[in-house]
């Protein structure tokens, strides 16, 4: 489906990064807008001061919890009412609204309020994106599957080899993650052989804490509890033999897709998605444990992959961003197309 004339209008509900000039801390949205066509696509970013304002076609929602959290009950309060303003505006201005699905649900509890203004957001979408065939909508009439893309595209592929080995699990570090349970299991393994590092910032004091303690006195277990730049975090992950992510209910996970991105093989629970990425990739890529993490489990998985045979250069066609950023124009075009004849 390819679109002529005037590009359509799409909101992009992500920070922009004009405006917040940082490290990019999710490169899977940037490279979302990087690859649309602006010959068919014109991409803006969502600001409270012009949303309400400015004429749109569509508005992109990625995680929508966002836009109503706030560390004061009284800005949370005022969020809320925004975003249901805005919803408002959008149905009424006969604007699409367009949702990725990235989670089954949000990493934390929110308010009332706020799954009552979540609920609405629900009501109001137009078409419905999800990542892996797994993902359940409110209407799979309305959902198309989009997978997420690889990282080939922005991070330098690593000139570095492996270091017979080093284990790493990396990313922001939340309780979900199982990092606490992977450095538990890797210590009890007691080998002089293999040592686990763990990189990425907490997302809370707490989270800090009990990851400290953990590790506390492990001569084989190292921990870097910061934000790693794109640099620091392609040298980690080439220098390591194996990643682990032990997360709980995995879903959808970026840190899969750019180790693999990066050449290098991943050890993930068994879940219905994780198997559909276990048969894309191949088991000596995507090594797949049952049941909770522990040390006999961890030990069967890395002896596993340190002994399969892998091609030097993972295969990632079919993630290619050239092809999957058409398929989103084509959705935005279908949305507009659902809203204009009149159907939400």
């Amino acid at each position: 489906m390819r679109r002529t004339g005037t590009p359509l209008t799409v909101v992009h509900v992500l920070p922009d990064p004009e405006k917040y000039p940082g490290p990019v801390e999710n490169p899977y949205t940037a490279l979302v807008v990087k690859n649309l066509d602006p010959a068919t696509i014109r991409s803006e970013y969502f600001q409270w001061t012009r949303v309400f304002w400015t004429r749109f076609d569509i508005v992109h929602f990625h995680w929508p919890e966002y836009m109503t959290r706030h560390r004061r009950k009284s800005l949370a309060f005022v969020k809320c009412m925004l975003l249901w303003a805005f919803i408002l505006r959008a149905r009424l201005t006969r604007s699409a609204v367009v949702r990725t699905v990235h989670n089954v649900r949000p990493h934390e509890q929110g308010t009332r309020l706020e799954s009552i203004v979540q609920a609405a957001l629900d009501r109001a979408t137009t078409l419905w994106i999800v990542l892996n065939p797994t993902t359940v909508t409110t209407d799979a009439g309305r959902t198309r599957l989009i997978p997420h893309g690889h990282y080939r595209d922005w991070y330098t592929m690593p000139s570095e080899t492996a270091m017979s080995g080093q284990v790493l699990t990396f990313g922001m570090q939340r309780s979900y993650k199982g990092t606490g349970a992977l450095i538990s299991a890797f210590r009890e393994l007691d080998s002089a052989e293999q040592w686990l590092k763990v990189c990425g910032k907490p997302a809370t004091e707490q989270d800090k804490r009990d990851l400290e303690h953990l590790a506390a006195g492990a001569s084989t277990v190292s921990i870097d509890l910061r934000f790693l730049d794109d640099d620091e975090l392609t040298r980690e992950i080439a220098r390591s033999e194996v990643i682990v992510l032990p997360y709980q209910g995995i879903h959808n996970s970026g840190a899969a897709l750019l180790a693999l991105s990066l050449n290098r093989p991943i050890v993930v629970p068994r879940s219905a998605s994780t198997e559909l990425l276990s048969v894309e990739f191949g088991q000596n890529w995507v090594h797949l444990y049952d049941g909770p993490l522990t040390a006999s489990s961890l030990a069967e998985s890395l002896a596993h992959v340190r002994g399969a045979d892998r091609e030097d250069e993972l295969d990632m066609s079919s993630r290619d961003w050239d092809h999957l950023a058409r398929q989103l124009e084509d959705a935005y075009i279908e949305a507009a197309a659902l809203v204009k004849s009149g159907h939400r």
